[in-house]
C-alpha cells in the first residue's frame, strides 16, 4: 500500500470520527481483544500487539503515532488491514474495524444494493429503525438473516450455506 492511500485512510477516518458520535461503555472486538473507548494507549498496543502488526502513515514498519495507525493481520504477505484506529491524551479516542474482503472491488456488487435499500428507507422518512439477527440450520442447510425493521418495512440481508451451494442476498419486504 502506498503513503499515499495510507494517508488518505487515516484522514479519511478522522473525518468519520467527526461523523460519528461515542457512546459510552461500546465496545469492538478486534480479534480476541474488546476495545472501548477511553482505553489507556499503552494498553490497546500492548494487547493488540500479540495478533497484529500496527504501523502508522510511514508504512508497515513505523510506530503508531498518536493521531492514528493501521492494523495489520501478523504474517504477511499478503499484508490484510484489520482496523484504524487513533488516540487523544493518550486514550483511544476512535476505532474503525473493517469487514470488506481485501479486495473491495468483491464486495461492491453487495455493498452498491444494501446502500440503496438503506437509502430508500431514509429517504421516505424510516429513520427510527431496529435491528435485529437470526440463524438456524440443520446439517444441510444454515441460514443466517440480519434485519433492518423499520415499521412495516423490513430488510433481510441473508446468508445461505446449503448442499446446493452459497449465497447471499437482500431483500426488503413490506408487511404487517
Amino acid at each position: 500500500m502506498s503513503r499515499h492511500t495510507l494517508c488518505c485512510i487515516i484522514i479519511s477516518m478522522c473525518f468519520a470520527a467527526a461523523l460519528f458520535g461515542q457512546q459510552e461503555g461500546d465496545s469492538i472486538a478486534i480479534g480476541s481483544e474488546r476495545l472501548k473507548l477511553g482505553m489507556p494507549r499503552d494498553q490497546v498496543l500492548t494487547r493488540l500487539a500479540k495478533s497484529f502488526d500496527l504501523s502508522g502513515p510511514e508504512g508497515r514498519t513505523s510506530p503508531c503515532p498518536e493521531y492514528g495507525c493501521v492494523l495489520w493481520l501478523k504474517g504477511g504477505p499478503p499484508y490484510t488491514m484489520v482496523a484504524s484506529l487513533s488516540f487523544k491524551d493518550g486514550r483511544l479516542s476512535w476505532l474503525i474495524k473493517y469487514w470488506s474482503p481485501e479486495d473491495q472491488r468483491r464486495s461492491e456488487p453487495f455493498a452498491q444494493p444494501v446502500f440503496a435499500a438503506i437509502s430508500s428507507l431514509v429517504s421516505d422518512g424510516k429513520i427510527q429503525c431496529t435491528i435485529n439477527v437470526r440463524q438456524d440450520g440443520s446439517p444441510r442447510l444454515e441460514q443466517k438473516h440480519a434485519y433492518i425493521i423499520c415499521g412495516d418495512r423490513k430488510l433481510d440481508i441473508r446468508i445461505v450455506h446449503s448442499e446446493e451451494g452459497d449465497f447471499g442476498a437482500l431483500d426488503e419486504w413490506l408487511a404487517k
